[in-house]
């Protein structure tokens, strides 16, 4: 067979290049008309191809044939005069994975390439036959390709198959370490182990969609993660720099492995107002979670992001060791909202249950965390908020209000213990038994009710109790008919007493549910939400003669703790708490307090602006000089329009007047104006959820409110709650599960700063 082709391209003239001259001084052009053709040779083209387009030989065309040709080809003789000779001289073999070299484009992974020959004159030439899956089958579209062009097969794939082919630049692609950073990322997302990539289907997949893909080992993986925590620790400490103030969260927990771990994250405002949320370390905490071992922990970690001179406010949870680590950090905490609404509703459960078993009020409202076991060593005592006998005075009254309301009402309490008890036992029912949660997803469907199971009181879990009893309520009548045609569990049915006490107790809970869920968010600094928070429940806590009797002393009993807890953590008198509130431009008359109270309120934001003026000064000289020259030249300016007198006053009683003229404004400041650029601001975005209210009030005011803008910068961020920390070991639960206990605490500590921060670091600063 090698011998006939040898011969038969050796009867084959060859046909003139583009470059060659006829006798009459005209460029030869190859003929364009062919007789019944006969395919003899056929080559599949791979698009990975360093190769040129193959030149084909043809019989020599006489300079009538040529005139004719060109004459009738008028239109293609400019497209043709830079023709090149794929095998003159002129041409050089290339690597095409050398980035600037010949571009190809991916029309051909649509075509094959086929070589035919004309029966008569024995010309040969190039065609390409289009593969492109329809619905029918192949294309087979059979196409002339002569000069190397693929225009007409990318036309065809436009015009025939509605596809658009572009062309592709090995310099635009996607490198190989750009692949396995998006592996690395995918893997550590999705929770899942790095041995992943050594499944063998995994690796089908992946040459599937490429064959040359080199898949990395999971050695590898490790390795790659070491190297971008490297990275984008480097990239933050560099971000951070450019930050003047950062408030944090934290918390600890304990793994599945009995691996001890310290969270800190650190909240700040970008120069645009939007709140940031950085997890800074997922640390192994050794020696126990004592004061003195968290302290050293968590300025090991301030210290290695070089913001030691920067450090806010700290919102932990309400441990005693929290309280005393902030303490010895000399910073100021701020107790987490959300734990005192969980303990508020726990405490008043539990002294119903109790009292409807006639035992005697024992408890402690604080042995949740007195019971926390963990090593304490010796160390000094520190002063509490009040003294320990004020402490002990606080603990009694509440325990003599609360006997007092328990006893007044003792017959209605009971109800509503023993409805809660049954509603346990039914969530319990329908969620360990296949038949009567196949039965409810049934009846469901019958009644055109979402399908969905009852929910799960965890006493861990904020808000569970409220959610169980709202999926019953929201299906009793299903469960009821399921429940009476049981003999067995007849007793779980809901009589319409239950009912309505059921009903009743869901309103008072759902105002918690509502706040817990305001102030967890992290889209905004919600420390400006807990004085509100608690006006609000004082005042849905009062007595109202038309509720029923379960309410009044249902409510009363709140009231005494949400008091005892108001007093014991200072929330309404705490001056941080205040100003936060104040630069809340919704809160900032706080409307919703005694009159005299709210008049207290904003003289105590007054005087914190004014006692802090001199730090935000110091800060704004840290990180952002040319808004401290800004606030300089103010205030020289003031100097020389203020009397005789004024000049010899000092620099910060000047930069006060400017402050409190300044405050005067902003609280007589009307928001109809903002309301409706916030309404634009709405309708042009399209990311909703990243809009802050607050944030966007502050910033169409940034010029008419300078000085106060500089403090919502500070107190503006400050959380209420511990949640963004505690959502943090959430995350590494995923990553730390029983197939996956082996893995080590310093990979979790780099896993879950790329997997927390993968939205905030960029690759370059």
């Amino acid at each position: 067979n090698l011998k006939e082709k040898s011969a038969m391209s050796e009867k084959i003239p060859r046909s003139p290049s583009s470059n060659e001259i006829d006798p009459n001084g005209k460029r030869v052009r190859p003929s364009q008309t062919f007789p019944s053709l006969t395919v003899v040779e056929e080559d599949e083209f791979a698009p990975n191809s360093s190769a040129n387009t193959r030149s084909v030989s043809n019989p020599p065309a006489s300079s009538n044939q040529s005139n004719t040709a060109l004459d009738n080809d008028q239109n293609q003789e400019n497209d043709d005069s830079n023709t090149e000779d794929p095998n003159s001289d002129e041409w050089e073999s290339v690597d095409e994975d050398v980035p600037g070299k010949k571009i190809k484009s991916k029309c051909w992974q649509y075509f094959k390439r086929k070589f035919k020959v004309n029966k008569k004159t024995k010309e040969k030439k190039m065609f390409v036959t289009c593969n492109f899956q329809t619905p029918t089958g192949e294309c087979k579209k059979t196409i002339s390709h002569f000069s190397g062009s693929t225009g007409a097969m990318v036309d065809h794939l436009r015009t025939k198959h509605k596809f658009e082919c572009s062309k592709t630049n090995s310099q635009n692609e996607i490198s190989y370490d750009e692949k396995c950073y998006f592996l690395l990322m995918f893997i550590i997302t999705a929770s899942l182990p790095f041995r992943c990539v050594e499944k063998s289907y995994f690796k089908k997949f992946c040459k599937s969609l490429n064959p040359e893909l080199k898949i990395p080992s999971r050695k590898v993986i490790a390795n790659m993660s070491d190297e971008h925590f490297l990275k984008k620790k480097n990239i933050l400490v560099k971000m951070l720099e450019k930050v003047s103030f950062f408030n944090f969260t934290t918390d600890c927990w304990t793994s599945v492995q009995n691996f001890s771990y310290l969270t800190l994250t650190a909240h700040y405002f970008t120069d645009q107002l939007s709140l940031r949320s950085i997890c800074l370390a997922v640390r192994h905490v050794l020696g126990g979670h004592s004061s003195n071992n968290l302290t050293e922990y968590i300025k090991e970690i301030l210290n290695e992001f070089k913001i030691v001179e920067k450090i806010g406010f700290f919102t932990t949870d309400n441990v005693n060791a929290m309280g005393k680590t902030v303490k010895q950090i000399g910073k100021e905490r701020i107790p987490c909202f959300a734990h005192i609404l969980h303990l508020i509703i726990k405490n008043t459960l539990k002294s119903i249950k109790d009292h409807s078993k006639n035992s005697e009020l024992s408890y402690d409202p604080e042995q949740e965390y007195d019971q926390i076991g963990e090593q304490v060593e010796e160390e000094n005592e520190f002063d509490q908020q009040f003294d320990q006998l004020a402490k002990i005075s606080i603990k009694e009254k509440l325990k003599l209000d609360v006997r007092s309301t328990l006893i007044s009402y003792s017959d209605n309490f009971k109800l509503i213990d023993k409805i809660i008890r049954k509603c346990c036992s039914i969530a319990s029912l329908f969620n360990h038994s296949t038949n009567f949660k196949e039965e409810l997803t049934k009846k469901q469907k019958e009644n055109n009710k979402k399908v969905e199971a009852i929910s799960q009181n965890v006493e861990t879990r904020w808000n569970s109790l409220f959610q169980m009893l709202k999926r019953i309520s929201d299906n009793h009548a299903i469960l009821n008919l399921i429940l009476s045609n049981e003999r067995k569990h007849k007793h779980l049915v809901i009589s319409d007493d239950e009912k309505k006490c059921l009903e009743e107790s869901i309103e008072i809970f759902e105002v918690f549910y509502e706040i817990t869920q305001r102030i967890s968010t992290e889209s905004i600094g919600t420390s400006s939400l807990i004085i509100p928070s608690i006006l609000l429940l004082k005042s849905i806590t009062k007595e109202n003669n038309t509720q029923s009797l379960f309410q009044m002393g249902f409510k009363e009993i709140l009231a005494h703790y949400i008091k005892y807890y108001e007093e014991k953590y200072d929330l309404t008198k705490n001056k941080i708490l205040v100003l936060s509130t104040f630069l809340n431009p919704k809160f900032k008359k706080f409307s919703k307090a005694p009159k005299d109270d709210s008049k207290q309120y904003i003289e105590i934001s007054k005087n914190m602006i004014r006692l802090k003026l001199p730090e935000i000064k110091s800060l704004l000289n840290l990180s952002n000089p040319e808004q401290s020259q800004n606030l300089s030249e103010r205030i020289c300016n003031k100097k020389a329009q203020l009397s005789d007198s004024s000049d010899e006053e000092i620099e910060d009683e000047i930069s006060w007047r400017l402050a409190k003229k300044e405050i005067g404004a902003y609280i007589e400041d009307s928001l109809v104006l903002f309301e409706k650029e916030f309404e634009k601001i709405k309708e042009n975005s399209n990311d909703l959820k990243s809009k802050s209210k607050i944030s966007e009030y502050w910033k169409f005011n940034r010029v008419k409110f300078p000085i106060l803008f500089e403090f919502f910068k500070m107190y503006g961020n400050i959380q209420g709650s511990s949640t963004p920390s505690e959502r943090v070991f959430s995350h590494v639960g995923y990553q730390i599960w029983d197939r996956r206990n082996k893995i080590s605490p310093n990979r979790v500590e780099k896993i879950m700063f790329l997997y927390e921060n993968e939205n905030y670091i960029p690759e370059t600063i």
